[in-house]
């Protein structure tokens, strides 16, 4: 994630960067390159703290919710932030760790759900940044239009996943692996390919390799020069 918010900072793709996240220690590279790292409270929350003004004064925000807070009171500030980021647009809108945020519970910030929905066409990109698919609120995962998959191997995610990717993934579809793998990795690509198997695929990429769907390539390997294009 932090890869791609650097990656529209030197492209100047947004005007206004935002990001949720709940440790400093996640946030220190954000911090070097500039980003304001604001502790939200209870105050924040509940008083008249003014997010559209901070945002538009700091213009790349992180800002910090610790574990203290309760489901409703994130859902609260969340329900805020995705108001005030809707309205502002021209935004790119990060959430890290968001099983921590955005659990399947009777609070989940249905305006979350509307930026998911609507916000695109203002120019408003949504990431979410989990370690578990099934973590977090089916509705939510339900709007995303792009998944990016490292190896799981954790059986609900896994099947979770292949749904997904299942539709993307077949036999004939070599065209999906990245063309600047060297052979050997190509054919072992093409090998699990045949399986026909999204989840056999997902439990056997390697920890330096990923897939995704939506987009032509859809295997790859995590190298210095792919990271860099």
């Amino acid at each position: 994630m932090k890869y791609i918010i650097n990656q529209y900072i030197e492209n100047n793709k947004r005007r206004y960067y935002i990001v949720v996240d709940d440790k400093l220690s996640n946030v220190v590279e954000l911090y070097e390159n500039g980003f304001h790292v604001e502790e939200i409270t209870k105050e924040k929350i509940e008083g008249n703290f003014s997010l559209k003004k901070f945002i538009k004064y700091h213009e790349k925000v992180v800002f910090l919710i610790n574990g203290f807070f309760d489901q409703k009171e994130i859902y609260n500030f969340l329900n805020k932030l995705a108001f005030t980021v809707y309205h502002l647009k021209d935004a790119l809108f990060c959430i890290d760790e968001a099983h921590a945020f955005l659990p399947s519970s009777k609070y989940e910030p249905e305006n979350i759900k509307k930026l998911e929905r609507g916000g695109a066409k203002d120019g408003i990109d949504f990431i979410v940044s989990t370690h578990r698919l099934t973590d977090i609120s089916p509705d939510v995962v339900a709007l995303l239009n792009v998944i990016i998959s490292f190896q799981n191997t954790e059986i609900n995610t896994v099947e979770r996943l292949a749904e997904f990717f299942d539709k993307f993934y077949n036999t004939q579809n070599f065209n999906l692996i990245d063309p600047d793998l060297d052979q050997s990795t190509k054919k072992r690509f093409k090998d699990m390919l045949k399986s026909n198997n999204p989840e056999h695929i997902i439990r056997n990429l390697k920890k330096r390799e990923f897939l995704y769907a939506d987009l032509p390539e859809g295997i790859q390997q995590i190298t210095s020069s792919n990271l860099l294009s």
